[in-house]
Formats: structure tokens, sequence, C-alpha cells
């Protein structure tokens, strides 16, 4: 599901978590005893946007997270309220397909992408590949406009079709999350549990503290082939072959040697023997 928020104000952590919110609750889609409502959201920022939000993007997506969840209490309480004072049929619950909320921040380099503007896919867990996305079923595209000077906002359909970003690769994995899915749409991703000083493109939610808050970088080279680089303490693998560790410490002081292995399409990454990541390439036209 994709919608689309832009107008010439200034995009703000505000109006990111609001407009997540409200895709949430208007993507959900009617079961026969339950409504599902989608918990996987991909916001793209223009990348002077991205730039300027960099350092606020986890609490921005912390916040977000915990609207989501105050949002999906109210679809659920005021309806059951009023059906057990009335003495009516229970309506339908509202309720996310895995336990949590995934919100992924990445930079829009679309040609019509403009500054104030950000764009939010929505989905649910366990999306099917990338290369399959193209026209499925489950898009939504809705585009917000908020109009400079007496902040009006208006909402329009806009009509799917292929995905608006460039998908370079795909990462599935599993953490404490679940099954979860990342789509590399930029030359280089940083992969760990992120933190403090650390800013991860791909972070991995788990509390296995040999997993570094940087653990690997992956990109794309000009020639379209994928290299990766570990930048952990306890090292990573690709097809069980060890990456060489790059950043170490030499006399007391961090060095990064800048060492790339080949990362080829299919590759198996395990970081520190304990997290697994499968890794494809999408196809370019």
């Amino acid at each position: 599901m994709r919608a689309r928020e832009a107008d010439s104000v200034a995009v703000t952590g505000s109006r990111i978590s609001e407009a997540v919110v409200d895709e949430m609750t208007a993507g959900a889609e009617p079961l026969a005893r339950s409504v599902l409502v989608p918990s996987v959201f991909r916001v793209y920022l223009h990348p002077e946007d991205w730039e300027r939000l960099f350092p606020l993007l986890q609490d921005i997506r912390s916040e977000t997270e915990t609207m989501l969840a105050e949002g999906l209490a109210r679809l659920n309480k005021p309806l059951a309220s009023w059906t057990k004072r009335l003495g009516l049929r229970k309506p339908k619950e509202h309720r996310r397909v895995k336990d949590f909320w995934q919100v992924d921040f990445y930079p829009n380099n679309d040609e019509d992408s403009s500054t104030g503007e950000f764009v939010i896919f929505s989905d649910f867990p366990e999306p099917p590949r990338a290369t399959e996305l193209e026209g499925s079923e489950t898009v939504r595209a809705t585009r917000y406009r908020s109009a400079a000077g007496t902040g009006e906002k208006t909402r329009q359909a806009v009509e799917t079709g292929p995905k608006a970003e460039n998908v370079l690769a795909q990462f599935r994995f599993t953490d404490e999350l679940g099954c979860r899915s990342y789509l590399m749409t930029r030359d280089e991703v940083h992969i760990g549990r992120g933190g403090l000083g650390r800013w991860v493109d791909l972070e991995l939610r788990t509390e296995i503290p040999d997993i570094s808050r940087e653990h690997a970088i992956v990109r794309r080279r000009a020639d379209g082939a994928f290299e990766i680089k570990d930048v952990s303490k306890f090292g990573t693998t690709v097809g069980g072959a060890a990456v060489p560790q790059s950043r170490v410490t030499e006399n007391g002081a961090e060095v990064d040697k800048d060492l790339w292995s080949p990362l080829p399409s299919g590759a198996h990454i395990v970081l520190a023997g304990k997290m697994e990541l499968d890794f494809e390439p999408v196809p370019q036209q």
C-alpha cells in the first residue's frame, strides 16, 4: 500500500507519524471475523528532508510506533464500550497480522520528488518478494497535500501501478519482531542493531550483544555488482566463508581498512554466527 504527502510546508516528525497512523486506519482489510490493519510502513523522504531529519529518524520511528499502538486501541475500545452498553452484536476486532510495527525510512530519489513531500508504502508483514510487488492487489496509493500559508490539507487517491522506488535488492530475515523484509533502494546500506551515534538503514531488533550496533555495510558498485564489508567485532560470513574484518583497532585507535568482499545473488549472510539474512538483487530494467 502506498500514500504520498506533498506540500511546500516543511516535513516534520509529527506530520510523518500522523500520516502513518492515517494509513494504518485507511488501509484496513475486513475479514469474516476481524479487520486486519497494515503494520509495515516504508517512508520515503526527499533527499534534502532525509539529510535534515536523519539525526531524528530513530526518535520519529519510536514515537510513530507508539502512536500506531494507541490508534489501534482506539479502533477497538469505543466500539466495545458502546456494544456492551447498548446490547449490540460484538463488532469485528481490528488487529495486526503479527504483534509488531515496522517503520523504515528511505531517501526518495524519484525525479518527481520535491522538498516537503514524503511517500508512504504500507503493507502487511511478510510481503511478497520485491520482484513480485508490481501490481500487487494490496498496493494502496494516497496523496496528501498541505498548502503553504493556509495549511489547508487535501487527500487524493493515486492510481496504483509499479512501485515508485527503484528497488535494487531485498533482504529477508527474522529478528525479535518476526519474519521481515527490507528493500534496498540506495547504493549503500548499513546493517546492525543501531543505537546512539550509530544510525543504520536496516535496524535489526535483537538483544543479542554480539550483533554490533553497526555490523555490516552492503553497497552496489557502478557496474551493478554488490559487495559487503564487515565492520563488526564478532564477524560476518557469506555462504559460510568469513568476510575480512575491515574495522580494527590499531594502537588504541579504530581504523577502517575499507575491505570489501563480493556479495553474490542469493547470498546467505550470517552476522556473528547468530543472525541470518538472505540477500537477493532485483533485476534492473
